[in-house]
């Protein structure tokens, strides 16, 4: 029992957080997707120069890096487990079930998203990022 709520308590932690990086507030209501972490201080203004414009874009460019992947693939790992599991045996999943489907679904999906992010998402933004650094020298 103590492990159902130890895996219920990391959820609350990991959902919170991760409307928290959204912008939205902590339990209920309406997103600001404006006001998410990943995107702060990258609000263009008329006032602002070239260069601060690139330095801007870069931040925006870099949105990946400043999410948390492990919260995401916990709280779908989660429910991946308990929803097969649940479909299968219409049952709730042992303590056993849940640790083991836990740990293989959390690892398949931490493994997938860190996978793109160094694949695709690093190669991406480092391309952004010389576009840029040329666009400023010239």
């Amino acid at each position: 029992m103590w492990l159902y709520i130890l895996i219920l308590c990391i959820l609350i932690y990991a959902f919170i957080k991760e409307r928290i990086m959204l912008g939205c507030p902590p339990y209920f209501g309406d997103c600001n997707n404006e006001k998410a972490k990943p995107l702060k201080g990258t609000i263009p203004y008329k006032r602002d120069s070239n260069t601060e414009l690139i330095n801007k874009t870069k931040l925006v460019a870099s949105w990946t890096r400043k999410t948390v992947y492990w919260r995401r693939a916990f709280m779908l790992s989660l429910i991946i487990v308990v929803g097969i599991l649940w479909i299968m045996n219409a049952r709730f999943p042992t303590e056993r079930e849940l640790i083991l489907g836990l740990f293989v679904a959390f690892s398949v999906l931490c493994f997938s998203f860190n996978f793109y992010q160094f694949h695709l998402n690093d190669v991406a933004e480092n391309r952004i990022d010389n576009i840029l650094n040329d666009l400023n020298c010239g």
